[in-house]
């Protein structure tokens, strides 16, 4: 995978987040704020998702798509 580094530090920042979540949500802090975090997290998600894409599909791989 040629994507390895930046794709690691795509999920670091997406489990960096779910911990701010997990703090706002025990800090009772307002839900927009707890919203914007996730929206934040669905485009990270997205990203990743759009790299992988991206990638070369090995012949192994074409026998498990479905």
């Amino acid at each position: 995978m040629r994507n390895r580094d930046y794709l690691f530090n795509k999920l670091e920042r997406i489990e960096n987040k779910t911990r701010g979540i997990n703090h706002m949500i025990s800090t009772n802090q307002h839900p927009r704020t707890i919203k914007q975090e996730v929206d934040s997290i669905n485009d990270i998600v997205e990203d990743i998702r759009t790299q992988i894409e991206r990638e070369p599909i090995a012949g192994k791989e074409l026998n498990r798509r479905g």
